[in-house]
């Protein structure tokens, strides 16, 4: 196994988790920049744009750089623009994707793609079927994820993936995944690293998004307890994680040594 000699970084349930730091969150980035090792922010959340995300981090102690953070949103608004699609419907629970969003034309009715985010429970049987008119008219289904479900308020809960392949089943049109576990936004994430793969690692709590997406672009797979780490669940899967560690934190005992 090669060395690690960067990461990408999941936020929710990785970094912080019910409005706060994880243990030893702000010391292990802080001795991160101290040893100048590079790291990004890698999240499959729809509805916040990476400058809400900077200004919480802040408000959590955790000062970051806004071109540190890799976005769904992002990455599907520079998929538009690389694939000539102009017209764009963007649903999502909140505006705040504006601030992530540049030279695309946003339109609510024939859009050449819609972009979708996570609607919570604000998913009904009326706007999936909107969704699903467009999609027969020809718009093009691009999904910021397809996770099962997600950690909220500490409980399991529906995410954005099921409404995705309910959508793909009506309109018998594959989505055009755009984050986690996809190798497309792990490239994007690490471009800046400009090194092989095989150095990177990824570390996050869910097992299918962050550590199967990590594997299959060839990068190591490091699964957090934390979060919606569940241990049945890992002990099932057929995904072996190239580390299992208690949290964040605990990835400098590899990097610096640490007593974690």
């Amino acid at each position: 196994m090669k060395k690690i000699k960067a990461l990408l970084v999941d936020l929710d349930g990785t970094i912080y988790q019910n409005g706060k730091l994880i243990d030893n969150t702000l010391i292990t980035i802080q001795k991160l920049n101290k040893n100048n090792f590079p790291f990004r922010f890698i999240t499959n959340n729809t509805r916040k744009s990476r400058q809400s995300i900077c200004l919480y981090l802040r408000k959590l102690g955790l000062i970051i750089d806004e071109s540190y953070i890799y976005t769904t949103m992002y990455a599907a608004i520079n998929y538009c623009k690389k694939n000539n699609l102009k017209k764009i419907k963007i649903i999502s629970l909140t505006d705040e994707y504006k601030n992530d969003v540049s030279d695309i034309d946003i339109v609510e009715s024939k859009p050449d793609a819609i972009i979708l985010g996570d609607l919570s429970e604000k998913f009904n049987y009326y706007k999936l079927n909107e969704i699903f008119i467009e999609l027969q008219q020809g718009a093009k289904l691009i999904a910021l994820h397809k996770n099962r479900y997600w950690l909220k308020n500490n409980n399991i809960t529906l995410d954005l993936g099921p409404f995705v392949s309910l959508l793909e089943y009506a309109s018998n049109q594959q989505a055009t995944v755009i984050g986690k576990p996809n190798k497309k936004f792990f490239e994007i994430a690490a471009h800046d690293f400009k090194m092989d793969y095989a150095n990177i690692a990824v570390i996050g709590d869910d097992i299918e998004s962050d550590v199967i997406g990590s594997i299959n672009t060839g990068m190591q797979g490091v699964l957090v307890k934390t979060g919606k780490y569940i241990e049945e669940q890992v002990e099932k899967s057929k995904i072996k994680p190239n580390y299992i560690i208690d949290s964040f934190s605990h990835i400098t005992k590899n990097l610096f040594n640490d007593e974690f």
